[in-house]
């Protein structure tokens, strides 16, 4: 069982983004290992927030690359407030119109042997 499926089990998969396996942040895509400790991270939690962030980066960060293919991408954390250094400055309007975009798209997701726990 995965701790997705886990979270469907218990109410929570409308409310929680990752779970918090024995202290430690995971996605919900990992299998819920027997007899570990499960709390739920949720969007106004502290790890929830931090995840947030780092999700929207990425859609962020794609919405710009569909708009402008020559842009690079760099490497960081993703913090507040948001700079950017290009030269081309797109309207927050046509980024946030293909970041919605993007965000709907179903996107593959898989977890590596072996960073699953």
């Amino acid at each position: 069982m995965t701790l997705l499926e886990l979270a469907r089990k218990e109410g929570k998969a409308k409310v929680a983004i990752a779970a918090r396996v024995n202290g430690v942040v995971m996605d919900l895509a990992r299998p819920h290992p027997d007899g570990a400790k499960v709390e739920w991270v949720l969007p106004s939690d502290p790890d929830g927030v931090e995840i947030l962030r780092h999700s929207t980066a990425h859609v962020m960060a794609a919405a710009v690359k569909e708009l402008f293919p020559g842009a690079l991408i760099t490497i960081g954390p993703a913090t507040l407030p948001c700079a950017t250094t290009s030269r081309k400055k797109p309207s927050p309007q046509s980024i946030s119109s293909s970041a919605w975009t993007l965000g709907i798209r179903p996107v593959p997701r898989t977890v590596s042997p072996s960073s699953a726990v």
